[in-house]
């Protein structure tokens, strides 16, 4: 909420209420683009590094709690959850961060995944992916930053709807036919696409 209001000042935050009636704020506790990164490289580091190996199971859980992934992944889960009840509700539901391109696109793919079976299906799966993270500009080349880009601006987005859709396959597995392999091999893919684009520009660099 501190943050919507601080945005407001450059243009950006959220509606003001005095335009509409009938209308009801809801601010949600998910954190930026700084703080998912903070939370991916301590996790990385900690938990899923060279070093984790050593760990007791007691500091493994420990290092895992620490780098605040799951309570991330929590606070999308439960963003997207009251998205689905408004719209069960009757409630016509607006949705938006404070650029509209990250937790908009997690949280609106997500109610859409757990309202529409079709999203849950091979071809609707893509779909959802095209349509909300494609077409609605997600700045993937910005948030994976893996190509020239500003390193304030990467941000494991993605990978935490990805981290998202996998927990709601391990709780309703009989609801989906996308399968666990699908959404790993999005995230395997997204990488190869990436040293492929890094390949080509260093090449076309140098051949320029």
């Amino acid at each position: 909420m501190v943050n919507a209001k601080a945005n407001m000042a450059g243009g950006k935050g959220h509606e003001s209420d005095k335009y509409y009636e009938n209308m009801r704020f809801t601010f949600k506790g998910i954190e930026n683009i700084h703080k998912m990164r903070k939370s991916l490289e301590h996790l990385t580091a900690s938990v899923v590094g060279g070093s984790s190996a050593t760990l007791s199971m007691e500091a493994f859980m420990t290092e895992l709690a620490n780098s605040g992934w799951l309570k991330h992944i929590r606070a999308v889960l439960d963003t997207s959850c009251f998205i689905v009840e408004c719209i069960l509700n009757g409630y016509p539901t607006l949705v938006h961060c404070s650029d509209g391109w990250d937790r908009t696109s997690q949280t609106c793919a997500l109610a859409q995944l757990m309202l529409d079976g079709y999203y849950r299906t091979m071809q609707g799966f893509q779909a959802l992916i095209e349509k909300d993270w494609l077409a609605f500009g997600h700045k993937f080349q910005d948030r994976c930053g893996h190509i020239t880009s500003d390193p304030n601006e990467a941000s494991p987005i993605f990978s935490q709807f990805l981290d998202a859709v996998w927990q709601l396959m391990q709780m309703f597995p009989c609801q989906f036919q996308v399968s666990i392999e699908t959404v790993v091999f999005c995230k395997i893919l997204m990488a190869l696409i990436e040293i492929v684009l890094i390949i080509f520009l260093s090449s076309s660099t140098t051949n320029i």
